[in-house]
């Protein structure tokens, strides 16, 4: 007869691979456990151990500084369907009306949001995404593998590990973010692809946001692998720190975070792969100084707050994700209304008129179009001239389906004639619907 019992636990607060790696290691740190069985998509572990009975203060006591505790199965209930949608309905709207208070008081700054995150908002957005989702799944693999290192062991000082750790997933973020924008010229530049990629971007970021949200999980749909790879690694890790904890960061790359899928997925829809991977380096750079104290970061996950900044942020998401499903709107030639209201005046400095000829003139770089507005007559011919001063990301494929525009622009100038037909709204974008302009014709 076995002297080991098993009993199941659940456990609240696992929703990714790491909380596994956490949980398994924290149980295992108390003596009578033998071994431990943790999966975050039931919220249970199955344990085994001896003795009479399970001490479960001892364990919760391993994991409660973590966010996690166990719960008895009955009290473990999933909050009605009708009050997330509620508390989505409630966070959107909210949003919202800020946005409408903005716009009205010119406060809104002049960029369009979906179409270029600046290099210093994406070293923000790393640091916001660092006291979040990011830090339950990046900062449990940490504080489970490199954050329990015995100095003594391998003669380094404790933060030399911790920095391999963070240069990895620095710059495997940099070099995966230049092969997502490599992806993504090369798809971009082929029409119809580059509409259905753009098309999959904007759900990608609709089921991201809405998990974020709590209006619904899409976690069950991700892999388990991660989880059983890194208990596997952390052995041979005890015995190289330095070589082994920059793996680990290189492949916290591909762990389950809404803020990285999210990045991800825009450095996908750049189509550049200089400013893809130099946009997911700054991101991962925003993370550092948040995993090299992690103390802080974890009472902030504990906190009632939490709950609240990840959900709003899963709505931010979202609305990004229906910005860009309006992005794939405009490759078919609809007119869209969700524009950037401190965008709204027509700027015609571009517009003259030479010998009965409209001469509309333009640039093109990596911020898009400039200007992207235009006042133009209808029934008079029009020259358009465009200065092709970036052209290597989606902004170098220029489309407009109302005026029969299709075209791969080249560096220096490029010349499109037509001749507009009817009054109304002429959109044109790149091939993926981010950068976008429209000619207004007027009778």
């Amino acid at each position: 007869m076995s002297k080991y019992k098993r009993t199941k636990v659940t456990i609240q607060g696992m929703h990714c691979p790491s909380c596994e790696v956490l949980i398994t290691d924290k149980f295992s740190e108390v003596h009578q456990v033998k071994s431990v069985n943790a999966n975050y998509q039931t919220q249970e572990a199955l344990v085994e151990y001896s003795g009479d009975e399970l001490n479960k203060d001892a364990l919760n006591k391993r994991i409660e500084q973590y966010g996690y505790r166990i719960v008895s199965h009955n009290t473990v209930t999933n909050e009605p369907f009708i009050n997330r949608l509620f508390d989505f309905s409630a966070l959107l709207f909210g949003l919202l009306f800020i946005f409408f208070l903005l716009s009205q008081f010119n406060l809104l700054p002049n960029f369009n949001a979906i179409n270029s995150l600046s290099y210093g908002a994406a070293l923000l957005l790393g640091v916001v995404a660092s006291f979040s989702t990011c830090m339950a799944t990046t900062g449990a693999l940490f504080l489970s593998t490199i954050g329990k290192l015995n100095p003594k062991e391998h003669g380094d000082h404790p933060l030399v590990p911790a920095i391999s750790f963070v240069v990895g997933r620095v710059l495997s973020y940099g070099v995966f973010g230049y092969l997502l924008g490599y992806i993504g010229k090369s798809v971009s530049t082929n029409w119809e692809f580059g509409g259905i990629l753009t098309l999959v971007v904007s759900v990608l970021m609709l089921l991201i946001g809405l998990d974020m949200a709590k209006v619904f999980s899409i976690q069950a749909l991700l892999p388990r692998w991660s989880g059983n790879l890194f208990l596997k690694m952390e052995q041979p890790m005890k015995k190289n720190p330095r070589g082994f904890a920059f793996l680990l960061g290189v492949i916290t790359y591909f762990l389950p975070c809404g803020f990285t899928q999210t990045v991800q997925v825009y450095a996908l829809g750049l189509a550049d792969p200089v400013k893809s991977g130099l946009t997911l380096f700054l991101f991962a750079l925003g993370s550092v100084p948040v995993l090299l104290s992690l103390a802080f970061a974890a009472s902030f996950t504990e906190s009632k707050w939490y709950g609240l900044f990840q959900k709003t942020m899963g709505v931010v998401i979202v609305l990004i994700g229906v910005l860009y499903f309006s992005n794939f709107l405009t490759l078919n030639g609809v007119v869209v209304g969700i524009q950037n209201t401190a965008q709204k005046n027509i700027d015609n400095t571009g517009v003259t008129i030479e010998n009965g000829v409209q001469i509309v003139r333009m640039k093109v770089n990596g911020y898009g179009y400039t200007p992207d507005t235009f006042e133009i007559k209808k029934g008079i011919p029009v020259k358009w001239i465009i200065d092709g001063e970036n052209v290597y990301g989606c902004q170098g494929a220029l489309l407009s389906p109302k005026i029969q525009v299709r075209t791969v622009l080249n560096p220096g100038e490029n010349v499109i004639e037509f001749t507009p037909q009817e009054a109304g709204i002429v959109p044109f974008s790149c091939s993926m619907g981010m950068y976008r302009g429209q000619f207004t014709v007027i009778g």
